[in-house]
């Protein structure tokens, strides 16, 4: 009898939880932004939704007024779309946020004009290079996040990965896979992320095949060549994935102890390659 009651309660409190979370998502919403980088194409991503169900486009243009699409794309938006793009806001209150003018625009970096409309309210405002953690970074966060989880190809993947070079990234290196272990680094890692460099390179393992796609990385060798020699060093088991837009080339790559025969320009030939090598399954 205890044990009933018990998960009656349980059950209600699960849907009051529902209930309130569901409270917490607008019942009509509009997001669109305009990002304005200095060196690359510009993009408008659009957001809309009613009742749970959405939709997200892309367009990109080296000059958004002129409606000249470098790419356009659009998606539909589910309720798990939506739940995790409205908790990726976090506290923000997009409604009460305003023109931030303590970084006025500089030579190299990006605008963002911002508007938005919620269940009949509308603001607009505009940033340039927010920091981390603040309101306007934690919106950046929100819209691209969704972007690049919906619009996966390569061209477009490639395009983000660029584009978040304008803001307060992360290190730009990803474990993309583990069966093989696939790493892809990508843009360009800032000085005074060194440290996460090393750090991160030395994690991986020296008695495992891995893949490295640097396909889309523009870092010089500088500070990233002790990183990556010493990987070289102590693991035999590496298969590179590179292109003529990444600044870690074949030449490159040979100045630091690796061969060419260890050298693609695809992932799907870097992975046949590490099995040709390696012996190891797909």
């Amino acid at each position: 009898m205890k044990v009933a009651v018990l998960l009656v309660i349980l059950t209600l409190l699960a849907s009051c939880a529902e209930v309130q979370e569901k409270a917490k998502q607008p019942q009509s919403f509009r997001y669109q932004g305009e990002f304005y980088p200095s060196f690359m194409p510009e993009c408008r991503i659009s957001i809309q939704a009613d009742k749970g169900v959405g939709q997200i486009k892309l367009t990109i243009a080296k000059d958004l007024e002129s409606e000249t699409a470098v790419a356009l794309d659009s998606l539909p938006l589910n309720a798990t779309d939506l739940a995790l793009f409205y908790t990726s806001l976090d506290s923000v209150r997009l409604l009460e946020l305003v023109t931030n003018t303590s970084y006025p625009p500089g030579t190299d970096g990006i605008t963002v004009y911002n508007t938005v409309t919620q269940d009949g309210k509308q603001s607009k405002f505009h940033f340039w290079s927010p920091r981390r953690n603040s309101p306007e970074h934690r919106v950046v966060d929100a819209v691209m996040g969704l972007a690049r989880r919906k619009f996966i190809s390569q061209r477009l993947q490639e395009y983000f990965e660029d584009l978040e070079q304008y803001f307060d990234h992360p290190l730009p290196c990803k474990i993309t896979n583990t069966s093989p272990l696939e790493v892809r680094i990508y843009g360009t890692v800032e000085y005074m992320q060194e440290g996460e460099l090393v750090k991160f390179m030395k994690s991986l393992p020296s008695d495992k095949p891995i893949l490295i796609d640097v396909t889309n990385y523009k870092q010089g060798p500088s500070y990233c060549y002790p990183s990556f020699k010493e990987l070289v060093t102590r693991n035999n088991q590496v298969v590179w994935v590179s292109a003529s837009a990444s600044s870690w080339n074949v030449k490159q790559l040979e100045e630091i102890g690796v061969p060419s025969s260890s050298v693609t320009s695809t992932l799907e030939a870097g992975r046949n390659r590490l099995k040709e090598l390696f012996g190891k399954p797909l």
